[in-house]
């Protein structure tokens, strides 16, 4: 709130800050999808991780894959567990990231990988079941 009582442009703008990437489909179909985005520095992700060198946590990593999986997919309702899961390499602000998403109906399995120019960030499986 200025001096006049009115809430600022800046004060307005930070409550809509972005919460997920504006990602890109580059495949969608039954068992793999594959997308691409630029980690926007504004992400609210990047708050307080870490103050003198930003970089992308891991859990949110491991939400956007999920989430995005829900969207290419149909999974199960239930998270069940996390196997073989590696992160690699940080991915910083500005960096252009592609996540590869596939998914195994007999395995309720979910796998993920996150690719930019620096080489792998992440990967793993996620495992799913019915509620």
């Amino acid at each position: 709130v200025n001096a006049q009582g009115k809430v600022t442009a800046a004060a307005l703008a930070a409550l809509f800050r972005p919460l997920m990437p504006t990602a890109e489909w580059q495949q969608r179909d039954d068992t793999i999808a594959s997308l691409q985005f630029v980690l926007d520095p504004d992400l609210v992700a990047f708050d307080g991780h870490f103050p003198q060198a930003k970089i992308l946590p891991g859990v949110v990593q491991l939400d956007w894959a999920i989430h995005y999986g829900r969207s290419a997919f149909t999974m199960p309702p239930r998270f069940v567990r996390m196997d073989a899961v590696k992160f690699q390499h940080v991915a910083r602000p500005g960096d252009c990231l592609q996540l590869s998403l596939g998914w195994d109906a007999a395995k309720s399995a979910m796998s993920f990988r996150y690719v930019s120019d620096h080489g792998v960030h992440a990967s793993g499986r996620v495992v799913f079941g019915d509620a």
